[in-house]
């Protein structure tokens, strides 16, 4: 089988989906191909083609206005990206004949290349008032700016019509399966694989150190602050050292000191440095409610390292306890949280959370999940 996974063109989620999926499908009887935007830079362990599928440049910032015609073509042509079928071309000149495409986003389906396609659900609900409630949680009230409407109702549509005509759509969570089940009979949950493999080694637990990431710890969305306020002026402040890695400027790092926490802040580390930053450390302490996948909650995970999240959605599906996940906004419940962590026997965690991992996230997971489908 040959199975062709787009489009990597940045360095988001989305990116570490392509680059995660190409892993897991490699194997003696699939041949797996990924299309990515000339001048980016793949691992060199995935066969990559270089192609740009989108109609406009994405390293340039669009206007409101030009999304927004970009979305409306969409819809006109429902979901028909030409690009889909010039690529075919390509692939043929070069002798690669797709049993499958995997792609992870809905506006690169083309209903006219007759090839199976099989689209992404991330954790949008598919109803048209959540993508104008999370537009509202980023952007607070110009998120009902009449242009930002449109746009959001748009984006729906547009991801409606690609449930509508995948060949099959892999969800990232069992809620958001059971909210496509009115758009397509073929949806399944399929969670994002992860590729490190740490069972067989995972040392000596870090015993007091807890790991916050964000790639900006003053972006707001990702209540960076929120968690510091909550654990300053208590025992937790002192007992635990933190490790917070991410971008950051000289006033948050005044605030931090201000705070008491027992920090260590390390800047922007790339990938490989912040496995080897969380490896054997206590627990990865995450505060965003706004993420449509966890990887850096998977990849923890991955490590052997449990997970406190939010108690909601995708982070409810990652975490590997209920117990270690909080409520929103409620100090007390994450102080108890991080109470249970502390008081609990860090080996039987690490087994239970490497136990997760196998059964969720593992590579081979994914692979016979898409494979089945694939073939049905």
């Amino acid at each position: 089988m040959t199975i062709v996974v787009a489009y990597l063109y940045n360095n988001n989620g989305m990116a570490s989906w392509c680059i995660e999926a190409c892993r897991a499908l490699q194997s003696n009887d699939c041949n797996v191909y990924l299309v990515a935007k000339p001048g980016v830079e793949v691992p060199s362990d995935i066969k990559t083609i270089y192609y740009d599928l989108l109609p406009y440049d994405v390293s340039v910032k669009r206007s409101l206005a030009n999304k927004i015609i970009e979305k409306i073509r969409q819809l006109i042509y429902a979901n028909v990206n030409n690009s889909l079928e010039d690529l075919c071309v390509s692939l043929g000149k070069k002798n690669i004949e797709p049993n499958l495409f995997l792609l992870n986003q809905t506006n690169l389906l083309n209903t006219r290349v007759q090839i199976k396609q099989a689209v992404v659900a991330w954790a949008y609900r598919p109803f048209w008032w959540h993508y104008l409630f999370r537009s509202f949680k980023i952007k607070g009230y110009k998120a009902l700016y009449p242009l930002n409407v449109i746009n959001e109702f748009a984006a729906f549509r547009c991801d409606v019509i690609g449930y509508t005509n995948a060949s099959f759509v892999m969800s990232v969570t069992n809620r958001l399966t059971e909210d496509l089940k009115w758009y397509s009979k073929f949806v399944y949950t399929v969670y994002p694989p992860i590729s490190l493999m740490n069972s067989t080694d995972l040392g000596r637990v870090d015993s007091d150190t807890v790991v916050i990431i964000a790639q900006d710890l003053t972006d707001p969305r990702k209540n960076i602050k929120w968690l510091i306020d909550s654990l300053r002026d208590t025992d937790l402040a002192l007992k635990v050292r933190y490790l917070l890695i991410g971008n950051y400027n000289v006033s948050f790092r005044e605030y931090l000191i201000q705070s008491n926490l027992n920090f260590t802040l390390t800047g922007k580390l790339n990938r490989g440095d912040i496995y080897a930053a969380l490896k054997n450390k206590k627990a990865l302490l995450f505060g965003s409610t706004l993420d449509d996948w966890g990887f850096v909650q998977t990849e923890a995970i991955a490590l052997g390292v449990p997970v406190i999240a939010p108690n909601k959605t995708p982070s409810d599906e990652i975490v590997h306890d209920k117990q270690f996940l909080y409520q929103q906004g409620d100090r007390n419940s994450l102080l108890n949280v991080m109470k249970i962590l502390l008081n609990s026997d860090q080996d039987a965690i690490r087994e239970t959370v490497n136990m997760h991992y196998m059964t969720k996230f593992h590579p081979s997971i994914f692979r016979n999940k898409v494979i089945e489908f694939a073939r049905q």
